[in-house]
């Protein structure tokens, strides 16, 4: 009997491990085993960030450390406003989606702000310059994070200011008048040949002449909406007086005439050297590489008032999380991610050739060859509220382009843009109200 009983232990014990041992391996197997990643977890993977954008030829947006998958959607830019708005108005737009810094009074009842408790104002004052607060915050509340800062800077042509015997460059707008006689060209009929600035024209020809203008606007000081958001204030005295300083530049008249508005485009014009000077952003250089490769120039400071308080305009884009996400928390710490990481940060800036936004990554470009004017230019970069970048944009277009075809004169045609602009405003003073008031 006694033997009888220890065979059936020994018995029992072996089975009972051999049971254990079976349902560790299965545990191990469809918990813990993936045929791809024997340490993967398997089971459904997670929902991918939907996420649009411009300006990415990678689809993926791959190769940044976020820990989690992303569904990235590329747009030329012609058409990804209208694509977005209407892909929201109709409730299938993305989870995340880029906006230009422009665009919050637009976009503003579409998003689903950060929770102050993720990132406060002052997490944005920390980490960013101050244009990032001016553009995507109200009322102390984070509406976007910025991917990079670029700002307006001067290009100029090497060959032609050698051959004018100018040695330097101007620093100043003021400079840039004692410059205008030694490096425009003219033809028997005074008809420019060679400018020796690409400024003074509508947006027919002048690249960017919204943003100029806008520049100028504010480098002296004049209120362009007031205080209160309550409208459009630049038609003004002071107003006209920057307006018609612009505008000079065109008056065959003025002894600082450089520009014609049946000219080239700005662009070609200093891409086939018939202009010395253009004022554009950082990506100009990859225009101008496929325009012309072997185009000598330099990239300097965006030119100042003298004696003025240093003011740059900054142009740029950062993302944003849509009221309609269903993986709202998610899709912010993917943003924080890629924005406030400084390694994602810097390997943006990086990979899509852009100047940076975040503060230390700044510091590490300030004296970089190639990045170190954009990245100084934002500390002092502004911006100013548009409720509508392109109504602006066409609004100031609209004052140069009919006055300088003689059609009306400069203060009605400066009144009639401001009132275009408090139209919109007008529209849309209930977003104002809960952005601003």
């Amino acid at each position: 009997m006694p033997i009888a009983i220890m065979v059936f232990s020994k018995t029992r014990i072996l089975l009972l491990i051999g049971g254990v041992v079976i349902i560790a391996l299965i545990v191990f197997i469809f918990q813990f085993a993936s045929k791809d990643d024997p340490g993967k977890v398997i089971g459904p993977p997670p929902e991918p960030i939907v996420v649009w954008g411009v300006f990415h030829e990678d689809p993926s947006l791959s190769g940044f450390d976020v820990g989690f998958p992303i569904q990235y959607k590329n747009f030329d830019i012609d058409v990804y406003e209208e694509a977005l708005v209407s892909a929201l108005a109709a409730g299938v737009g993305p989870d995340v989606y880029m906006i230009h810094n422009t665009w919050l009074p637009k976009f503003a009842d579409k998003i689903n702000p950060l929770n102050p408790g993720n990132v406060s104002i002052l997490t944005i004052r920390d980490q960013f310059p101050f244009v990032v607060e001016q553009n995507f915050t109200a009322k102390d509340i984070v509406y976007a994070l910025p991917l990079y800062i670029d700002t307006l800077a001067m290009y100029y042509s090497k060959p032609l200011f050698e051959k004018s015997n100018i040695v330097f460059p101007p620093k100043t707008w003021e400079a840039l008048e004692r410059d205008i006689p030694h490096l425009r060209r003219t033809d028997s009929s005074a008809r420019i040949t060679q400018a020796a600035a690409t400024i003074g024209g509508s947006e027919r020809t002048v690249n960017r002449m919204a943003d100029i203008m806008s520049l100028l606007l504010l480098q002296n000081g004049v209120p362009i909406v007031d205080e209160g958001i309550g409208g459009a204030r630049f038609a003004s005295k002071e107003g006209e007086e920057v307006f018609n300083y612009y505008l000079q530049f065109s008056d065959p008249k003025s002894e600082n005439y450089t520009w014609n508005d049946d000219f080239l485009f700005s662009i070609d014009a200093f891409a086939e050297d018939r202009a010395a000077i253009t004022f554009n952003y950082s990506h100009l250089r990859e225009t101008l590489k496929k325009k012309q490769p072997f185009l000598r120039y330099e990239i300097r400071p965006m030119l100042q008032k003298e004696g003025g308080q240093e003011t740059n305009y900054a142009n740029y884009w950062g993302m944003t999380v849509s009221r309609q996400s269903s993986k709202a928390a998610t899709a912010w710490e993917y943003i924080k991610a890629m924005s406030i990481n400084e390694g994602n940060a810097k390997r943006y800036v990086e990979t899509y050739n852009r100047p940076p936004a975040l503060l230390t990554l700044i510091n590490q470009f300030i004296n970089d060859p190639t990045w170190g004017v954009f990245a100084r230019q934002a500390l002092t970069a502004r911006s100013w509220f548009q409720i509508d970048n392109n109504i602006v944009e066409e609004a100031f277009s609209n004052v140069v382009r009919t006055v300088l075809i003689g059609r009306d004169r400069l203060p009605k045609v400066l009144g009639e843009a401001e009132g275009a602009i408090n139209d919109a405003m007008r529209k849309r003073g209930t977003i104002i109200d809960s952005l601003f008031r």
